[in-house]
């Protein structure tokens, strides 16, 4: 950042490039369902095929610039590692997914859960074949609100 920033390097009032970042759905879990089992349809992604999604126009953090990148994918960096801050949360905390989501699979959601040692109150709850975002699954999304309501009743009273 010190060189891009450096008084000539770019013209005036110009401190950050854009730039694409390809393959950002590159993960051999879209494509052996025997990494991370569970109900999710092999070969597809949130975006559809990983063959297409890693190329789309639109993606997960699909355009970035130099500063955005370390936030974003720095490993050391960023501030968007949920396992990194979620030791510090000391409210109740509720972790619910589907099993059936393609990309956000029930390992991630057990790590989440067990991150969160500080919480006053946590429950991990999976519903059993919704996917991400419960599309064309009216019943299962009315399973995952209920049990959202019932948790913030059992918190709350």
């Amino acid at each position: 950042m010190a060189e891009i920033t450096a008084p000539g390097h770019f013209p005036q009032g110009l401190d950050d490039l854009a730039f694409v970042v390809q393959g950002t759905a590159a993960d051999l879990r879209f494509l052996d369902g025997n990494i991370d089992p569970s109900d999710r349809e092999i070969g597809v992604t949130l975006w559809g095929s990983p063959q297409v999604a890693n190329y789309m126009p639109a993606g997960i953090t699909r355009v970035t610039t130099l500063r955005a990148w370390l936030n974003q994918w720095s490993l050391d960096h960023t501030n968007a590692d949920s396992l990194r801050w979620l030791p510090q949360i000391t409210t109740p905390l509720q972790v619910v997914l589907g099993t059936a989501d393609p990309t956000v699979l029930p390992a991630m959601a057990q790590q989440m859960y067990d991150h969160a040692t500080a919480s006053t109150r946590r429950e991990l709850k999976y519903v059993k074949g919704a996917t991400h975002y419960f599309e064309n699954q009216p019943e299962l999304l009315t399973e995952a609100l209920d049990a959202v309501a019932a948790f913030i009743h059992d918190v709350c009273g």
